[in-house]
């Protein structure tokens, strides 16, 4: 019950109060001469037990059936501020997740540079018997904060501060971070150095987590905080990475699975309810992405449902998606769409990935009068066009207003087409450019399809029906009457 209201000094003379301990040459030295004194003394095995005295971050008391557990305020800020204690006094070398962050995702694929910025334990602070049960308690109470995080808090403050370990504090935050970030902040950064220190066990222990796929869905979508789930995407590089360094140590003799087919099996799964994450999904879709890039299709086998994913299946979830995305981009200065950046994001990189599925992004079946399918030796099955490179010209970047939409008539339009194009802002229409010239690239007739539909639009002699805005007239037009000069 104290702890929030404890202010640890680093000067070990400041807090005797006969003034007889010799006050250390640098604050640094100072610092660390106080750790060892604390450690010796007991104080982290005190500090591990207050952990473990917290069953939840909800009260216990009764409640009517069916209604949401309280959150229990005392409990939420004595689990922040032991936590940061707790990484303060157990990591040698404490390493800010926002500073793996700045690696990227390059550790999935490229060894595990994000794993040597991991903290390291101190020698003697947490013994083998005690790692299992802190890592499923660091599980559960970073998920239960994930969960009830506010919107946005500014950057936690760095460890490595030699004034103090714990700031004085009586309000709701610490240092601007809300208690759950801070429970999901440092909760993390020792949940990765315990993993790390533990090996293929501790791993395993991560993996096997009963609800691994409701606690990737708190970090990465459900979460409001964008600096949690900043560094929930940066927890799972990290895991990524040392899963791959320990597969490569092991070699064949290795148990634990190949973790891009692993997390994107899991990843994955969420794509059919990120359309309700409009606000949340950037970092989803950033992960997704990097592992994309990752996946070897001949060596791993994605399964949704219990069935075979192939490469042919994910775009056609992925076009479907976009073609039935329902716009929320109003204006230019509208919020950016990152549902729609980030389903035409991961489009650009499998079809990079497997050039041919390109030939099926072209017109569809209904534009041609028939059917318009191809086999695939490596895919096992016949597949059928997407028609994506009508879908991103017209329904994307360059769909004109028509009279109904623009003047109110009585005719209602659909929701799909009442904002059109769905693109309007700087951050969407980059990608929705990119995408169809990277579907142009080295594939005829995609480029002679959207050569032919340019021409169309830009034809004077042709205006499209229903058109309220000669296409061409003007370089510059606002979008719904995009121009196309």
């Amino acid at each position: 019950r104290d702890i929030p209201a404890l202010s640890i000094n680093a000067n070990p003379a400041a807090s005797d109060p006969n003034g007889q301990d010799e006050v250390p040459p640098t604050p640094t030295t100072a610092q660390d001469e106080w750790k060892e004194k604390f450690i010796r003394q007991g104080g982290v095995a005190q500090l591990l037990q207050i952990i473990f005295s917290v069953k939840g971050l909800s009260e216990s008391s009764e409640r009517a059936s069916g209604s949401e557990p309280q959150r229990s305020v005392g409990a939420v800020k004595v689990v922040s501020v032991t936590l940061r204690m707790l990484a303060a006094l157990m990591l040698s070398t404490s390493s800010r997740l926002s500073n793996i962050l700045g690696i990227g995702f390059a550790g999935i694929g490229m060894g595990n540079p994000a794993v040597d910025s991991v903290g390291q334990f101190r020698e003697g602070v947490l013994h083998e018997d005690q790692r299992q049960r802190f890592i499923d308690h660091l599980i559960t109470l970073v998920w239960d904060a994930a969960k009830h995080a506010p919107s946005d808090t500014p950057p936690a403050p760095s460890l490595s501060s030699s004034s103090a370990v714990v700031q004085s504090s009586s309000s709701s935050t610490t240092h601007g971070v809300s208690d759950d970030a801070g429970v999901v902040i440092y909760g993390l950064e020792l949940l990765l150095a315990a993993v790390v220190a533990g090996g293929e066990k501790a791993v395993f222990q991560l993996l096997d987590f009963h609800n691994l796929e409701g606690w990737l869905r708190a970090l990465l979508l459900v979460c409001k905080d964008r600096r949690i789930r900043e560094e929930g995407a940066s927890m799972l590089s990290t895991v990524a990475s040392t899963v791959l360094s320990l597969n490569a140590l092991a070699g064949a003799s290795s148990s634990l699975p190949h973790p891009v087919p692993f997390f994107l099996n899991i990843l994955l799964s969420f794509l059919p309810d990120v359309e309700a994450y409009p606000a949340t999904c950037e970092q989803y879709f950033r992960v997704v992405e990097a592992m994309l890039r990752d996946y070897t299709p001949g060596r791993m086998r994605l399964t949704q449902s219990g069935t075979h994913l192939l490469p042919s299946d994910l775009l056609m979830l992925l076009a479907d998606s976009i073609a039935n995305h329902i716009p929320t981009e109003v204006t230019p200065s509208s919020a950016p769409d990152y549902v729609l950046v980030g389903l035409m994001n991961l489009v650009r990189v499998l079809v990079r990935k497997e050039p041919d599925l390109k030939n099926l992004c072209g017109a569809s079946k209904k534009d041609q009068g028939g059917k318009k399918a191809m086999q695939s030796a490596s895919w096992g099955r016949p597949v059928e066009s997407v028609g994506l490179v009508h879908e991103l010209f017209h329904g994307s970047l360059f769909a004109l207003t028509n009279a109904a939409s623009q003047n109110g008539a009585h005719a209602k339009p659909d929701a799909k087409a009442k904002y059109a194009p769905k693109c309007k802002t700087h951050v969407s229409r980059g990608p929705a450019f990119r995408l169809p010239t990277e579907l142009c690239r080295h594939c005829r007739g995609n480029f002679l399809e959207s050569a032919g539909r340019l021409e169309a639009q830009l034809d004077p002699s042709r205006p499209p029906h229903g058109c309220t805005s000669p296409p061409g007239a003007r370089e510059h037009s606002p979008p719904g009457s995009v121009g196309l000069r």
